[in-house]
């Protein structure tokens, strides 16, 4: 398999690609940009920053100041991009696949000034080969608690670095099986600023293993069918080969397609984010009069919302009873609401101390738990007596319910305000204009701001 992903890898080209997966490919880089420089600004990335400054400092005579080394930008931009949670997700194994694979290709891309037309390229081979091995997975490894970003984003990431750095397919299957021996992620991180970082090691892994490989070392080309394999280990042995032999044929980003964040929280959460606030206006009531509130989740959902009480920001981002609370008492969920003070707030904590979460196998029955695989059904009594509820199945961002480009470009300007680059929306508005025509961009040029720490 490992020769299969890496022909398939150095032979795509971008006239390959459809028009639709393009535009997807484009919409994932200016959402994944937009999440990194507000992610920079995080209390997670300061305590990280002067550590890949020291760890992975630019070569004497590099003759570009205040940089880092390419596996230390990928470092640095892939726990930024994750650390919200605000970054798109796939379905294809519960999974995100922006937040590590493209700051691994933009790393390289800058430190070998390659041009916006590979760039996109490159991203385009990772996050497909990453999202094909997931489908042959068939998500078994995230039930076992394993976390699927670690676990298949490191394929991309290496193959997208891999295509930068102008791997043959002898060293690009080297790359992949070395790639494929050592994923790694445990669903242990949730909640803490392990899953940010994790997801920064996995886009480092990446083009380290890319440079490894280009410098000739060698890896198991067997490493996904070995008996002591990828998938004999993780999966129980389970693999579906015809999700791998479909690249270039099935593209993954539009089908089953790419799911974009309206908040930054757990994906898991969103229905009852969105449902809460929803039904709390079509009752008329304020949320003062909120009583009870429910929320019935399917198996899978239970699985990533794991904290009832969280104390932390971070804890926050997997709580049902923090997004329908945050949500009834704000209006919505943006990054400045994950912040010590709000969590902490007396107001938000007896709301959540309302919220109670179930598990309903029904949400789960029949094709529910393909077409919704994280809906939920939330009910809110109130202390007149009276009941809202309702289903939320795809909710907004879903692929069969895609927020549109006018949304992706708010959430951007949204997050950019938030960053270091603080109000300058002209700054946002230029970002926009170049990422849309990436093509003909010169990432180094567009975004010096992510080559250092």
């Amino acid at each position: 398999m490992a020769r299969k992903l890496a022909r398939w890898a150095v032979g795509l080209r971008l006239d390959d690609v459809p028009p639709d997966v393009r535009r997807v490919a484009r919409r994932s880089i200016l959402d994944t940009v937009g999440v990194t420089l507000v992610g920079r600004s995080h209390g997670t990335l300061a305590r990280l920053r002067s550590v890949a400054a020291h760890l992975h400092p630019m070569p004497a005579g590099d003759g570009l100041r205040s940089r880092v080394s390419a596996s230390g930008a990928a470092l640095v931009n892939a726990t930024a991009a994750h650390v919200y949670d605000f970054d798109d997700t796939s379905y294809t194994g519960v999974m995100h696949g922006s937040a590590p694979v493209f700051p691994a290709a933009l790393a390289v891309a800058q430190d070998r000034d390659i041009d916006g037309r590979r760039l996109l390229e490159a991203f385009i081979a990772g996050v497909e080969i990453t999202y094909a091995v997931a489908l042959a997975s068939r998500a078994r490894l995230y039930y076992k608690g394993w976390w699927s970003t670690g676990i298949f984003a490191v394929l991309g990431a290496t193959v997208a670095a891999g295509k930068l750095l102008d791997l043959d397919a002898e060293r690009m299957t080297a790359a992949i099986g070395l790639a494929a021996a050592q994923a790694n992620g445990a669903k242990s991180i949730f909640g803490t600023d392990g899953k940010s970082y994790l997801c920064g090691r996995t886009a480092q892994a990446g083009v380290e293993i890319a440079h490894a490989a280009a410098g000739g070392l060698t890896g198991p080309a067997d490493a996904f069918e070995s008996a002591r394999g990828f998938f004999a280990l993780l999966n129980d042995g389970l693999c579906d080969p015809g999700a791998v032999d479909a690249l270039g044929i099935a593209w993954r980003q539009v089908d089953p397609g790419i799911m974009f964040k309206s908040y930054p929280i757990c994906s898991a959460a969103h229905a009852a984010a969105e449902l809460a606030p929803r039904l709390l206006r079509q009752a008329g009531r304020t949320v003062e009069r909120v009583a009870q509130v429910t929320v019935d989740v399917p198996p899978l959902v239970a699985l990533s919302l794991v904290h009832a009480d969280p104390r932390t920001a971070q804890e926050a981002q997997f709580s049902a009873p923090f997004a329908a609370a945050c949500a009834l008492l704000h209006g919505a969920i943006g990054p400045e609401h994950l912040a010590a003070p709000i969590v902490a707030d007396p107001a938000l904590r007896s709301l959540m101390a309302k919220v109670e979460m179930r598990v309903d196998e029904s949400l789960a029955a029949g094709d529910l738990a393909r077409r919704c695989p994280e809906g939920s059904r939330v009910t809110l009594r109130f202390v007149d007596g009276g009941e809202a509820t309702e289903y939320l199945g795809s909710f907004a961002g879903m692929p069969d319910n895609p927020i549109d480009d006018r949304a992706i470009e708010a959430k951007f300007r949204h997050c950019v305000g938030l960053s270091e680059v603080g109000g300058d929306l002209s700054r946002a508005d230029c970002l926009i204009d170049a990422l849309r025509s990436i093509e003909s961009a010169r990432p180094r040029e567009i975004l010096p701001e992510l080559m250092t720490a």
